[in-house]
């Protein structure tokens, strides 16, 4: 890690990283929650939820994307 660190110039280079970075791109990929907890291996969403939370930003088009209320054709 140290190694691939120091040739990639970034600071904090940890595989924790790496696993919270992917587990919000995911989703922002257009996949869905229960597939990346199956591919995390997690047995709850409760991680998985922490993470989310950081991309509140997201919750807010998604639902603007999806609301009936939004989206109600007149």
């Amino acid at each position: 890690m140290n190694r691939l660190s120091a040739a990639s110039g970034m600071k904090n280079f940890h595989l924790r990283r790496f696993r919270r970075t992917f587990v919000i791109e995911y989703p922002r990929n257009g996949s869905d929650v229960f597939t990346l907890q199956a591919l995390l291996g997690d047995r709850g969403l409760l991680v998985i939820e922490h993470y989310l939370k950081l991309v509140t930003v997201d919750v807010e088009k998604a639902n603007q994307r999806a609301s009936p209320c939004d989206n109600w054709k007149k």
